[in-house]
Formats: C-alpha cells, structure tokens, sequence
C-alpha cells in the first residue's frame, strides 16, 4: 500500500500578523550597461558579465568590497567600483560608467 501524500498545508496568519496588501503603485524597472572607455568613446562590456558587475556594484554600494576581478571573453579584469576604473594586465586603468541599458 502507497501512502497518500500529504495535503499542502495552507499557512494561515496568525493573529496579530500585519495584513499584506497588493501594491498599487507602478514597479519601474531600469536595465543598466556596464560601459569601458575607448579611444573614440565607450563600449559596453561582454555580455558574459554585466550582471556580474551589477550583482558586484550593488554589493559595493552596500558596503562590500571596491575592487573585484571579472572573467570576461577569457580575460581576467580588475574593476574598482570607488575610482570607476578597469584595468586588464599589463595596460593603463581605464574609466567604465553604469549607465541605462539601450
């Protein structure tokens, strides 16, 4: 004989709990790009690693740490978030931006 499984339990609030109401406000949304300087203006970097710096950044931003490395098109990068720089070895810092995705 095959146990019946047992029923989904409902979770019920208890008393006192603060009821939860739907949100009436519009969510917006805003996509961003991860932009690197070029002699001609930026570009954005791989998509193998934009939310990699998103997730890194908004860490950051929270208090975590500055400097990150990032693999990217099989380079390792260093990003620092606090000077808005990356620098790939062996060449000159360069300036990225977080700007709103196109």
């Amino acid at each position: 004989e095959v146990p019946a499984p047992e029923a989904e339990a409902k979770e019920e609030p208890a008393p006192g709990d603060a009821k939860v109401e739907e949100a009436t406000a519009p969510v917006t949304v805003t996509l961003v790009a991860w932009e690197f300087a070029k002699e001609d203006g930026f570009i954005a970097f791989n998509g193998d690693c934009q939310a990699y710096l998103e997730t890194k950044h908004l860490e950051f931003s929270a208090g975590g740490q500055a400097r990150v490395f990032v693999r990217t098109e099989g380079r390792r990068i260093a990003v620092d978030f606090q000077r808005m720089t990356m620098t790939e070895k062996g060449a000159e810092p360069r300036t990225i931006r977080r700007c709103a995705a196109e």
